[in-house]
């Protein structure tokens, strides 16, 4: 029963026959960690390597695309700090201008009400 603990039981198949997969030996063998069983009939009729190649490629037109989507967010990201301090300021602008009128108007109104001399 403890060989089995070390065995994933419920996971993916391979293949037509379902079988546990042993994880503990995942790994070995110097195969850098791709020691996985084997995927069924079919192997790799020689034609794997131009089927890696075009994979490589299109990964490499992946990362230039994300490279400049990269790119476009650094740009648009400055340019939306810069019109959040444009905007801020014409607030603050806005406001103090307000107040000071505001201010203003009651002077006004207290100078007409005889309030201040």
């Amino acid at each position: 029963m403890s060989e089995l603990s070390n065995v994933y039981k419920f996971g993916p198949t391979f293949g037509s026959s379902p079988r546990p997969i042993d994880l503990t030996r995942l790994g070995e063998g110097g195969g850098g960690g791709n020691n996985l069983p084997p995927s069924g009939p079919g192997g790799d009729n020689g034609n794997m390597e131009p089927r890696i190649v075009k994979l490589e490629t299109q990964m490499e037109g992946v990362l230039d695309t994300l490279k400049g989507v990269r790119d476009d967010l650094r740009s648009m990201r400055s340019a939306q700090e810069r019109d959040f301090r444009l905007l801020f300021g014409a607030i603050i602008t806005a406001s103090i201008g307000l107040g000071g009128l505001m201010l203003g108007l009651l002077a006004l109104m207290a100078h007409g009400f005889k309030w201040i001399p």
